[in-house]
């Protein structure tokens, strides 16, 4: 599963997270590109199964990230998130985010 969270910037520049994983992740979605083509973000809310990566993409709504830039209060980003069912540090959250995803 991957989440990205609707109108968040995600640099396509080498980070902290993997590139590959936000470019696999939206391949063959109308990205916007922003003014510096260093940042794309979605305007997507809702889910669908992207079958270059075999795998389903969740796009949680804008409103779950705080003003500190932290997912549903946790102690998350949302480039924390891209691929947080691959985490192992994340497990109280990673409970606490399809929990989420599966009420709504």
């Amino acid at each position: 599963m991957r989440i990205i969270i609707e109108e968040q910037s995600y640099s396509i520049e080498e980070q902290s997270y993997s590139i590959k994983d936000v470019k696999e992740t939206i391949e063959g979605l109308d990205i916007e590109k922003l003014k510096n083509n260093n940042q794309i973000k979605l305007n997507y809310v809702g889910y669908y199964y992207n079958p270059q990566i075999n795998d389903y993409v969740f796009f949680l709504p804008k409103v779950v990230v705080d003003s500190k830039k932290k997912v549903l209060y946790k102690n998350l980003t949302p480039e924390d998130i891209i691929k947080i069912d691959e985490k192992k540090d994340f497990e109280d959250e990673k409970k606490f985010i399809f929990d989420f995803i599966a009420v709504r």
